[in-house]
């Protein structure tokens, strides 16, 4: 087979990392599990979860301004800058409408 690395040929990036440049939640996983630093990340899949996170203090307004990114979705597509709690509550029911979150 081409992709053989017995034969002298490896395909890179590994297959098993290409989870990593797919899913920005795993990544944000993975990134806390062995420590790099990363921005504070939350993960909302309704603005049920959203409410929950502001009611419990989670998300505060210090938290603000945020970007609100697609966790699939490539380069800069599928986000959104939100200054606001009432602008990210605004935003989130929009953007949970158009793009669906697997």
């Amino acid at each position: 087979s081409a992709f053989d690395v017995s034969m002298g040929a490896a395909l890179w990036p590994r297959p098993e990392t290409m989870q990593f440049y797919q899913d920005k939640i795993a990544l944000r996983d993975l990134f806390t599990r062995i420590g790099v630093p990363a921005p504070k990340s939350w993960v909302v899949q309704s603005l049920q979860d959203l409410e929950m996170l502001m009611q419990r203090g989670e998300l505060k307004d210090a938290d603000f301004p945020l970007v609100l990114k697609h966790p699939y979705a490539a380069s800069s597509r599928g986000m959104m800058s939100c200054a606001t709690s009432q602008e990210v509550r605004s935003v989130v029911g929009q953007w949970l409408q158009e793009h669906q979150v697997p």
